[in-house]
């Protein structure tokens, strides 16, 4: 059961900054309508509410979405990552999306212009490859990187599950011997 003031003094001390707490409710409801972008900025500076800095929705562009769900696909497939790599889980999604986006233009339309010269595109393309595999080194998605970090390689998870269940065979049997 949540706290209840016994006087309005006090209910005034628990109300949080910009939101009014009506007297007969509990303190842990409030109402926040009454904060608005207009009462949030100062009198007459009006560009907080003109320039769309703070109106802005999130994930509103269809490749936030794509972004999201990519790390989220990286983070099942990667166990030994730490939320402190969470930046560098994001730039290497977006930079999977650009790729896959740049590579999907250079086959649709070819990767040399009229001319018969390489298109820009390609180098972008090269730099955007070059720009992820450093990413992928620091994440520990290559073979040489995960040795690095020290993480387990999957031959030697594969190894060590054998290894547990032959224990746990082992001990079953001596189990059921000693029965």
């Amino acid at each position: 059961m949540a706290y209840r003031a016994k006087n309005t003094r006090h209910r005034a001390l628990l109300a949080p900054a910009g939101g009014c707490v009506h007297l007969d409710a509990s303190p842990m409801k409030v109402d926040m309508t009454a904060r608005t972008p207009e009462s949030q900025r100062r009198p007459g500076n009006r560009n907080a509410v003109t320039h769309g800095l703070y109106s802005a929705k999130r994930g509103r562009h269809p490749a936030n979405r794509r972004i999201t769900w990519l790390a989220n696909k990286v983070w099942y497939a990667l166990p030994w990552l730490a939320p402190t790599d969470e930046p560098a889980v994001r730039r290497w999604c977006e930079l999977e999306i650009l790729r896959a986006d740049v590579l999907d233009n250079l086959l649709s339309e070819g990767v040399t212009g009229s001319g018969g010269d390489g298109r820009k595109l390609l180098t972008d393309y090269r730099q955007l490859v070059q720009t992820q595999l450093a990413y992928e080194r620091e994440l520990g998605m290559t073979p040489a990187s995960r040795i690095n970090l020290g993480v387990e390689m999957e031959r030697g998870q594969t190894l060590d599950l054998q290894r547990q269940i032959a224990e746990a065979k082992i001990k079953q049997d001596s189990d059921d011997a000693d029965s």
